[in-house]
């Protein structure tokens, strides 16, 4: 894992590159992170926390901890950029499994779910009828640079 030292500014950087990459994109800073809102109705938010000792990608509502820079930053990325999504499964309206998957050989991957983290203290509704719905960023809306 990089020390703090070495990826101090992890955050500045992957600043730099989307506000080079998509002009158009909207998203914010704020200290150690970075927050894009979800892409459309279908979409869902991606962020990037520099943690301290690691850094930490979160997509809707899937949270991978113990991750490096190198793959972290990677999985932010991909999910800004639509080239991944989320399978949120839900019961009656609220959502308590979160599965990324990504884009490889035209296939969507899954990187699993075990990173999910339930948002109320993580008892699992047992009432309500079952939901799964895929959520994705469209790409269209990055204003991708041109050059």
């Amino acid at each position: 894992m990089f020390g703090s030292e070495e990826r101090s500014d992890v955050i500045s950087r992957v600043e730099a590159h989307l506000r080079r990459e998509f002009p158009r994109l909207s998203f914010e800073r704020d200290g150690k992170s970075l927050r894009v809102p979800p892409g459309g109705d279908s979409g869902f938010q991606v962020e990037l926390v520099d943690a301290g000792q690691e850094v930490v990608p979160v997509l809707g509502g899937w949270v991978a901890y113990g991750l490096d820079e190198d793959q972290a930053v990677p999985l932010f990325l991909a999910g800004v950029a639509g080239a991944a999504r989320v399978r949120e499964v839900s019961r009656a309206n609220v959502a308590y499994r979160w599965t990324v998957e990504v884009r490889r050989d035209d296939a969507w991957v899954s990187e699993g779910n075990h990173y999910s983290v339930p948002l109320f203290g993580g008892a699992v509704p047992l009432f309500g009828r079952k939901r799964e719905r895929i959520l994705w960023n469209d790409p269209n809306r990055l204003g991708k640079a041109t050059g």
